[in-house]
């Protein structure tokens, strides 16, 4: 005949519970530090890399240019635990993936197409950074950031000028996050 074995019940006072919960084990394994989680070092490069994109976009003096390099800065976002020469790749291609979508959007609006059309090549942009997401395995945001960047950018009436600013400081804040991303490796190769 099997045995059964009941499980253990709630202490049976709150002096009890106390006690346990004050235990000087208790209390050593509560205030033991333990290594950092590697997703708050992501959020915290993320978050350099996108407020010094913002800081040095608004300080060229060039409308909209600190913006479009937050966007480009997003590049950090996709990286968190990977080693340093993946992270190369992936910032770089997810800047450039980014920027090539705000360079398409904002000649889209240059152009003065429909809206229609312009949605049509934003969501051609989509499919297109879908499949270079997957098939580079970049994992997530995948082509979110592109996505969101086509958006803003097809969003008004651009000059020349206007899309090479934006492209270009896309361009830059994408360069920014991918040396923020790799400026650990100076103090940690």
């Amino acid at each position: 005949m099997p045995t059964t074995t009941t499980p253990p019940g709630p202490p049976a006072t709150r002096r009890a519970a106390a006690r346990g919960l004050l235990s000087t084990s208790h209390l050593a394994a509560a205030l033991t530090m333990q290594p950092a989680d590697a997703t708050v070092a992501a959020a915290l490069r993320a978050g350099f890399a996108v407020g010094a994109a913002l800081v040095l976009g608004h300080l060229s003096g060039l409308p909209g240019a600190a913006g479009f390099a937050a966007l480009g800065a997003l590049a950090s976002v996709y990286v968190r635990w990977a080693p340093y020469r993946r992270r190369a790749e992936l910032v770089g291609i997810a800047g450039l993936m980014i920027t090539g979508s705000v360079a398409v959007a904002s000649l889209t609006a240059l152009a003065g197409w429909p809206a229609p059309v312009e949605m049509i090549v934003v969501a051609l942009v989509a499919a297109s950074t879908s499949l270079l997401t997957l098939a580079v395995r970049t994992g997530p945001p995948g082509p979110v950031m592109a996505i969101f960047a086509a958006g803003a950018a097809v969003a008004g009436e651009p000059s020349l000028a206007d899309v090479g600013v934006r492209t270009g400081a896309t361009l830059g804040g994408a360069v920014l996050a991918w040396l923020v991303c790799l400026s650990g490796y100076v103090l940690r190769p």
